[in-house]
């Protein structure tokens, strides 16, 4: 059976997941992108699968027992949106093998078409021209219980470049992991990493991750629309910090204002 209907259970952690954004819009706050969702009934406790969209690989997604043909493990993305590639990766643990099956998509969690058929333990595919709301794998029947580390769903095709070269690529900074930074060897004031939007849209808001111990002691925030002229929005001191910025911009610049030996940014969240 390829299509999947709303349960009452389901109903009920959308309801809670909206009034979850609507308190994080009038907070400023990040909005929540992704709820995972399965409809594998065992699974291990403590390894629920908020863990394949937690940004880390060190942390899993568990079944106890083995998949059936036809349970789906997927995410709703809460709105219809550009998706530029689907990344999974599991069955690290041994006594645990990955989940196979067709990748599928819908905007409206009823009607599904194939993408791409998912062999892991590491299957990424990416899209030049598709919008959808759900994404799921729609599985094959297994020998073991599976485990699935990561279900990360990439929705933002921006570039992003530094002002010094780094043995790290700026684009840890946007790849939706908390595994991955972009490390700056020497941070001087004037250092920057630049994001283009790719276009001209309406952002609420950044929320800045770095590193608990090296991390960029003072950034100032600016946004422009041609890439020439930058207003700021705010400055970051702290490890984890949001500035909010309610503006239509292009491009969003993290700039340092003081010097310090190593700074390490995980990720720059947009809203």
């Amino acid at each position: 059976e390829r299509s999947w209907r709303i349960s009452g259970r389901r109903f009920l952690c959308e309801a809670l997941l909206d009034a979850s954004r609507e308190i994080f819009r009038r907070k400023g706050w990040p909005s929540l992108l992704l709820l995972p969702y399965s409809t594998i009934r065992y699974q291990v406790d403590g390894c629920s699968p908020w863990h394949m969209i937690d940004g880390r690989l060190d942390t899993s997604y568990m079944t106890t027992r083995k998949v059936r043909s036809g349970d789906v493990v997927g995410v709703d993305l809460g709105d219809s949106l550009q998706i530029n590639s689907v990344r999974i990766e599991g069955g690290r643990e041994g006594r645990r093998e990955s989940i196979r099956g067709v990748l599928q998509y819908s905007t409206d969690g009823n009607y599904w078409r194939d993408l791409a058929e998912v062999q892991t333990p590491v299957f990424e595919v990416r899209f030049s021209d598709l919008r959808a709301r759900y994404l799921r794998v729609l599985s094959e029947a297994t020998e073991k219980p599976v485990s699935i580390s990561l279900f990360q769903v990439q929705t933002v095709p921006y570039s992003v470049k530094a002002s010094k070269g780094s043995k790290t690529t700026p684009y840890c900074l946007i790849d939706g992991r908390l595994d991955t930074y972009f490390e700056i060897r020497r941070a001087e004031p004037g250092d920057w990493v630049l994001i283009d939007l790719g276009e001209y849209k309406w952002v609420e808001g950044v929320l800045i991750f770095q590193d608990p111990t090296y991390f960029a002691r003072d950034l100032r925030i600016l946004g422009s629309d041609d890439g020439k002229r930058f207003k700021s929005f705010g400055r970051v001191r702290r490890i984890v910090q949001g500035v909010k910025i309610s503006e239509e911009l292009r491009y969003l610049k993290l700039e340092v204002l003081r010097e310090q030996g190593l700074a390490r940014i995980y990720q720059v969240q947009i809203t």
